[in-house]
């Protein structure tokens, strides 16, 4: 048991949890003013998971009550693609893109903020 926290902690102190992470402002310094304040992202494209909510309350419960206390999306019997729709929403610029892959039912939520 002791060998595992050395081993946590080793990564912790050598950041190998971000060894292969991607830096978005590094990769994307476009999305930063010249203050390196963040201003968003012109598009976002992409094809969310697919996955409802039951199944995420099955298999971690804490993970399903943090989506829940993040997202406004996250109401009722909702699916995993409605987050990643709330926060493609949130990166983009005021008048940007998103298009995603994806049903239309479930983002009453989204499509009422405006």
């Amino acid at each position: 048991m002791i060998d595992k926290y050395k081993s946590i902690i080793y990564e912790v102190k050598n950041n190998k949890i971000f060894q292969n992470a991607l830096e978005w402002r590094i990769e994307f310094p476009e999305v930063l003013n010249d203050d390196g304040d963040y201003v968003g992202f012109d598009a976002i494209i992409g094809n969310p998971p697919y996955m409802r909510i039951q199944g995420i309350r099955d298999n971690d419960p804490a993970m399903a009550d943090m989506y829940n206390s993040i997202y406004i999306s996250a109401t009722g019997s909702y699916d995993l693609y409605a987050l990643f729709t709330e926060k493609a929403l949130r990166l983009v610029k005021d008048e940007a893109y998103v298009n995603f892959i994806m049903p239309v039912n479930g983002l009453t939520p989204l499509l009422e903020r405006g």
